[in-house]
């Protein structure tokens, strides 16, 4: 299977580190900004993985594109690519709460015969969650820690 990842920042440097060259599925690209591409491509150059700026660029579709860019990474390219009849992870889940983009995603998701992929485990295991709430669960409180780094470059 080949993967594009959106983004190259912590999420994707660990994907990294986990998928080696030669498993199932393998890391052919990598999506990011146009003043992004020299750096990234310099910083993988050995493990022969493509580093691009738009899907147009791309010498290959990927099987799976997966987002590891945060929110605005879903918004800006999760119906381009499903469009494309690319089938898109979204990793940052909490964007899902934005009921149009939700439909926009639905939407492009059956106009490209693609698959929409909804990673579990994140935002704490909200499949967990919601099981625990046909139990009984009424509130939760969910604490995350990121370091200063990790916000560089966003509103916040």
């Amino acid at each position: 299977m080949n993967v594009l990842l959106i983004g190259y920042g912590a999420i994707a440097k660990e994907v990294l580190k986990h998928i080696q060259p030669g498993e199932a599925a393998h890391i052919a690209a990598i999506l990011v900004r146009p003043g992004r591409v020299a750096e990234v491509r310099d910083a993988v150059s050995s493990r022969g993985i493509e580093v691009v700026s738009s899907f147009d660029d791309l010498s290959l579709k990927p099987d799976l594109v997966a987002e590891c860019a945060g929110h605005e990474g879903v918004r800006e390219y999760g119906p381009g690519a499903l469009r494309c009849g690319m089938d898109f992870l979204v990793i940052s889940i909490g964007v899902l709460a934005d009921s149009a983009l939700y439909g926009d995603l639905i939407g492009a998701a059956k106009a490209g015969g693609a698959k929409l992929v909804l990673a579990a485990g994140a935002v704490a295991g909200a499949d967990a969650l919601a099981a625990a709430r046909v139990g009984g669960l009424k509130r939760v409180t969910y604490t995350s820690r990121k370091p200063p780094e990790a916000w560089k470059g966003t509103p916040a």
